[in-house]
């Protein structure tokens, strides 16, 4: 490895889908990574058996190839789109390294630093128990930490047992974290705790010190929950003599009522803001600012310039507020960014849903989607908001007049700006504002006596696009036809 090279993980656990706060992790990851130059790995962390859930590998990388990541290193999707891994310091799937976690357990026991614990799940439930009780805090009490070796192997060739950590009993461990500063821990606050299960796989604690040790990481960003653990894998690190990486704890973040963010604020999985027509970019924008700040007053950026701004000294230590309201609006910015062509590629998945999609010819959906663009703030919206340019709506005689506009009244203006409308020769957005304003100087009228029926006659929409901009789109024939037939059912 090149001195100095930047190497940066993320490991989630195979468990389910990823959530909004595994995501920002990950981007935080990559961002780092990629603004260094450095490598990013994916690392699955699966040793915990009994909460894998099927399909949650393949998930993790359908998510990151939706952010648009690809790892330089570890766990992802060949060519055919099945998982494999890349890279010489493998396997990167924790179930499948169980003889190298069992190789430095065994050396921590040779050397006294670790032991074999065969206190049965009763016992650990009465010592608690008794603890509780005693109004003492709940934890292993160290009860087979100075078994005699000899008698430790003997029991072990018929017995369940774990491998338990050697703590330090008592002094101070003082670490730096790149967010919080340096934080002071007692020694003995912690139990001894388990690094080897009974089933032989290693607990997070060991597997994940092991792991970016022999991956040579340096530098771990995960989430702030993991502080109040970090003495556990500093006493390993000391145990084994390695060098430790750089930690930055990433503050947590809470729905509107300050709790952890959870479905009840209005959070999904990450692929779900996919399904619902958000873009990766605005995504990836949003959370990114949540605690972050590139320490200038531009707030909306692309990829690459978001490599060349981001710094972890720039992460809060404040936890951020979840806004699914602000998360919308920032798509929004990022839609009305695009060309409308692009826009309407981009929502082709929602569009071709749609019951009018394969009679809709391509420019007059690219106009149609244009002059929307400005309303919408995901893709799913699309098809919605241009339907009424594809099924003629039946013309609604309560929404057409404008205010308390007598239904004779609207139907004459109308018919005045029928007449207007057929003396276009070049059926233009100039030429139809003109012939409109014209009408309605001719009629005497306010602006919204006239523009508001024959937008709402176009439309059948109490919101839209403006008069002119339908029209526009609709072409003359289709807008004649509309007035036309809302200028009948006002007068029957």
């Amino acid at each position: 490895m090149a001195k100095n090279q930047v190497r940066v993980r993320f490991a989630p656990s195979p468990t389910g889908e990823m959530h909004l706060g595994n995501a920002r992790t990950l981007l935080f990851a990559v961002l780092f990574a990629r603004h260094h130059a450095g490598t990013f790995i994916l690392r699955i962390e699966d040793t915990d058996q009994e909460r894998l859930v099927k399909g949650s590998v393949e998930y993790i990388l359908k998510t990151l190839e939706w952010l648009g990541v690809t790892p330089d290193e570890g766990v992802c999707f060949d060519s055919k789109g099945q998982v494999t891994e890349t890279g010489d310091k493998g396997p990167y799937i924790q179930s499948q390294r169980r003889a190298i976690y069992q190789q430095y357990a065994d050396q921590l026991l040779a050397e006294s630093k670790a032991y074999r614990c065969f206190a049965t799940k009763e016992e650990l439930e009465l010592m608690r128990a008794e603890q509780v009780k005693a109004k003492q805090p709940p934890r292993y009490d160290g009860r087979y930490r100075d078994l005699d070796p000899t008698e430790a192997e003997r029991r072990a060739a018929g017995e369940p047992f774990v491998i338990r950590f050697k703590m330090p009993l008592q002094g101070k461990v003082t670490a730096h974290d790149l967010v919080y500063g340096d934080i002071t821990s007692d020694y003995a606050e912690q139990d001894d705790h388990i690094i080897i299960k009974s089933d032989g796989l290693p607990t997070y604690h060991f597997a994940n010190v092991i792991d970016d040790h022999l991956m040579q990481i340096t530098h771990v960003i995960r989430g702030q929950e993991w502080i109040a653990s970090w003495p556990r894998h500093l006493a390993t690190y000391a145990a084994f003599g390695w060098p430790m990486p750089e930690y930055t704890h990433v503050p947590l973040i809470f729905g509107p009522d300050k709790a952890k963010l959870s479905k009840r604020h209005g959070a999904k999985t990450v692929l779900a803001y996919k399904e619902e027509g958000y873009l990766p970019e605005a995504v990836i924008n949003y959370l990114v600012f949540l605690g972050w700040s590139p320490k200038t007053t531009q707030e909306f950026f692309l990829w690459d310039e978001l490599v060349a701004a981001f710094d972890l000294k720039g992460i809060n230590k404040a936890n951020p507020i979840f806004d699914p309201v602000k998360l919308g609006f920032v798509n929004g910015v990022y839609l009305r960014q695009l060309p409308a062509e692009q826009l309407m590629s981009k929502a082709e998945e929602w569009l071709a849903r749609a019951d009018w999609f394969d009679r809709a010819e391509r420019d007059y959906l690219v106009k149609a989607i244009a002059s929307v663009q400005e309303r919408a703030k995901t893709l799913a919206e699309l098809p919605g908001l241009v339907e009424f340019y594809f099924n003629r709506p039946e013309p609604d005689v309560k929404l057409i007049p404008f205010k308390t506009q007598a239904p004779t009244e609207t139907a004459r203006l109308l018919e005045l700006a029928v007449v207007g409308l057929k003396e276009i020769k070049e059926w233009t957005l100039i030429e139809i504002e003109a012939q409109l304003r014209s009408r309605i100087e001719q009629a005497a009228c306010q602006n919204g006596e006239l523009l508001w029926p024959v937008r709402a006659a176009l439309t059948g929409r109490e919101a839209s696009p403006g008069a002119f901009e339908v029209a526009e789109v609709l072409g003359q024939t289709e807008t004649i036809l509309r007035l036309d037939e809302a200028v009948k059912q006002l007068k029957s």
